[in-house]
């Protein structure tokens, strides 16, 4: 194959930047300018989290090829919005399946030369004169960017056509053949692993950035993924696989006691700091059917104003009208309003008539103005299936029948000694629980829960119970004696190392294996908790 050195400047600039001349009008030269600074952030983005350590050479070929696949998801998410973004950067699609092999020496040139591009394109406008313009400054982004891929595919040929042996290009193989795994809990229980969970590690290690912008493939109930400030990589998530989900709600406020004395008792909203309506914009180009249903809680309320709350009718009502005039401001779609867990623990469940009656009214006010109301629900059963006095028949009933739906907490196991984080089995018994004490047609009752799915996991080695969020697992996930192993019964799959590494932390197929669950209950949906510690391949089977 001819190498980009051989080839003339114009060809190898049309090969390496097919895109349109600068368009001429400035409004839209403006929009196609920040279309692609947000595939170049991406691009930035995804060079620093390039892995330091030295990986091997088929490793490094599959994570930049997994990288330039993304960066074209990216940009072809852009491209989707209409015609006035049809010239946005392809340079993505420029790498081929054969282009894309990199070293690990490269990763310091590759964030060098981005930040370089990046600086010039994206900030050019503050720096330049009078005379400047912007198809100008464009065109001198265009002419950098082609000596980046004109460097970059030069280590790209050398490294295939002179480094690669024939073996490093070899696909592994699959085989039925079966290996004995030590017990997953204490020597109690056996399991057998397919020869296809020996090549997962692989796999995962290879193509667990990727990120699916395409659509959804759970179509049987609504997806709703949480983002949280503190793990701000959902935002990205969010952003660019925005058709993948129906509801987005972001982590960001809290509804606290207002007023002097209990006569003007309001409810004030926290949190207003971490609004960024550009990030729901962005959202909403990329699909423009999802709902933006922001959670809130209940924060900094002393007993005497929660007592006079839950009693007050009036006060009730100023809250939820406040609470409606922020929402409708902001032209949100809803809440998700995690407030049942908060004020039974602090009332040590002596205020549930109250409570009930208090989601009732607000929904009743919610929909009133078209706002939807969803309420999360610890899961009413422990860890050996017990029931706990969380809810009985009559409020699940009647709390089905207010709000729009419930998000049953069905992410954490209550019982760490035990395998898993969310065993299937422990999940599917809190589902057909409430759908069952909630009386009536049990369809009815299924399509208004969301099952809760979390993409974290937990450490368990050594007696411990850390949370371990996507990037912590791929370190441990690289370590040469890290096993993956597949625990049928809890249906989640189980990473092992060293003297007494054992984690838990979800996979595509753990999240498989529940989106059918989901299907097959009739569910209202799924809950996604959250989308900022899961991997980015996780998005290619929602």
């Amino acid at each position: 194959m001819m190498k980009p050195a051989m080839l003339g400047r114009t060809a190898l600039r049309r090969r390496l930047c097919p895109w349109s001349s600068p368009m001429t009008n400035d409004e839209h030269q403006q929009q196609q300018w920040n279309e692609e600074c947000q595939v170049l952030r991406y691009l930035l983005g995804l060079a620093v989290r390039i892995p330091m350590r030295t990986r091997s050479r088929e490793e490094m070929r599959l994570f930049i090829k997994t990288g330039a696949e993304n960066a074209g998801c990216v940009a072809e998410t852009l491209r989707s919005r209409g015609p006035v973004f049809a010239t946005v950067s392809t340079f993505p699609a420029t790498f081929s399946a054969r282009d894309s092999a990199l070293k690990s020496r490269v990763r310091p040139q590759l964030l060098a030369w981005l930040v370089d591009i990046y600086r010039t394109k994206c900030y050019a406008r503050e720096e330049q004169n009078e005379g400047s313009s912007a198809a100008i400054i464009a065109e001198l982004f265009q002419a950098q960017l082609c000596h980046f891929y004109s460097q970059i595919r030069e280590i790209v040929f050398d490294v295939i056509d002179g480094t690669l042996s024939k073996s490093d290009r070899k696909k592994s193989k699959s085989s039925s053949d079966q290996i004995d795994l030590a017990s997953a809990e204490n020597g109690q229980q056996s399991n057998k692993i397919d020869q296809d969970d020996l090549d997962l590690k692989a796999k995962i290690l290879a193509d667990f950035n990727r990120l699916d912008c395409g659509k959804r493939k759970f179509t049987s109930g609504i997806t709703l993924g949480y983002v949280t400030p503190w793990n701000n990589h959902g935002y990205d998530v969010a952003k660019w696989a925005a058709n993948k989900f129906t509801h987005i709600s972001p982590t960001w406020f809290q509804l606290r006691a207002d007023g002097t004395d209990t006569k003007s008792l309001t409810c004030r909203v926290d949190g207003t700091h971490d609004i960024d309506m550009g990030w729901i914009d962005e959202i909403l180009l990329n699909n423009s059917a999802v709902h933006i249903v922001p959670r809130f809680i209940f924060e900094g309320w002393t007993g005497a104003q929660l007592q006079h709350f839950l009693s007050e009718e009036q006060t009730q009502y100023r809250c939820v009208r406040a609470l409606i005039d922020f929402l409708q401001r902001h032209n949100f779609n809803g809440a998700v309003m995690e407030i049942w867990l908060q004020i039974m623990s602090t009332t040590r469940g002596a205020a549930a008539e109250y409570l009930l009656e208090l989601v009732e009214f607000w929904s009743e006010q919610f929909h009133k103005v078209g706002l939807q109301f969803i309420l999360p629900l610890t899961p009413p059963l422990g860890a050996n299936l017990q029931e706990i006095g969380i809810v009985n028949a009559e409020v699940v009933h009647r709390l089905l029948s207010a709000v729009d739906y419930i998000n049953l907490m069905t992410y954490d196991f209550p019982n760490p000694e035990m395998a898993g984080v969310a065993p299937i089995n422990w999940v599917e018994a809190n589902l057909r629980y409430v759908i069952n004490v909630a009386g009536g047609d049990d369809n009815w009752a299924a399509a208004k829960i969301l099952m809760g799915l979390n993409f974290y996991g937990y450490d368990r080695g050594d007696g411990t119970n850390s949370a371990v969020l996507g990037s912590r697992y791929m370190e441990m996930l690289a370590f040469p004696d890290a096993k993956l192993s597949f625990i049928s019964n809890i249906g989640e799959h189980q990473l092992t190392f060293g003297p007494s590494g054992k984690v838990y932390y979800p996979s595509k197929r753990s999240i498989e294996l529940r989106l059918q669950l989901a299907e097959t209950m009739g569910l209202g949906g799924v809950a996604i908790w959250d989308l900022g510690q899961g991997l980015d391949h996780f998005t290619t089977v929602l």
